[in-house]
């Protein structure tokens, strides 16, 4: 998968770590925006990619507040300064640092993950926000109450875990607390002009894929 996308624009998508989990840094004419903060065990990788870019994060936005990606979100707020941005369903959970359940698209138990520290959020966010500089916050549930798609110049999205593409030409997430929101979320995402779709598990996503598992499924 390619690190690093740029739009018409001029806006910059960076994938500065990846692995179990991908985390994107968004460069925009006025905005610098970190798209998760990944788990403990990463931090120090996380940090030195982040550094090397020569951006500084002024915003840390989490798509939602799953362990896997916010694990790291006080660390990085307290060493850049960095305001965190969380959508309204999932504040409470950040605040506590406890996980939003979920459950696997066929099954009927719930899973529930670990804890992490806790973060009071900065900017709380409920369906879409302006984060300047081309950037647009969009309410994406399903995965979660809470999740959050981040829009680049309506051109990239990173949509968290509101697809997945581990394996070549899936975009259907594993867990889910609700398919069908999930599903409308999908068809708010292809209402934008976008063409590439940047999971945080897996390759990036092309729009003819998300259409065709997106009609598979509705």
């Amino acid at each position: 998968m390619p690190s690093k996308w740029v739009t018409s624009k001029g806006s910059v998508i960076t994938l500065v770590v990846s692995g179990r989990n991908n985390i994107f840094l968004v460069e925009s004419q006025d905005t610098v925006l970190l798209v998760d903060a990944g788990m403990g065990y990463m931090y120090d990788n996380l940090l030195l990619k982040i550094k090397k870019t020569g951006a500084v994060p002024s915003v840390i936005a989490l798509t939602h507040a799953h362990y896997d990606h916010v694990e790291n979100t006080l660390k990085l707020k307290e060493h850049f300064g960095a305001g965190v941005l969380i959508h309204l369903a999932e504040a409470e959970h950040l605040k506590a640092g406890v996980n939003p359940e979920d459950k696997p698209v066929k099954g009927k138990f719930t899973i529930e993950g670990e804890n992490y520290p806790p973060v009071i959020p900065d900017i709380i966010v409920d369906d879409v926000y302006e984060a300047g500089g081309g950037i647009v916050i969009m309410h994406t549930p399903g995965h979660t109450p809470g999740s959050v798609s981040v829009i680049v110049d309506d051109e990239i999205a990173a949509v968290g875990d509101a697809m997945f593409n581990v394996f070549p030409g899936q975009a259907m997430v594993p867990y889910v607390m609700d398919r069908r929101m999930l599903l409308k979320s999908w068809k708010k995402l292809l209402d934008t002009k976008c063409g590439i779709f940047l999971p945080s598990h897996g390759r990036a996503i092309t729009r003819q894929t998300v259409e065709k598992v997106y009609k598979k499924y509705a």
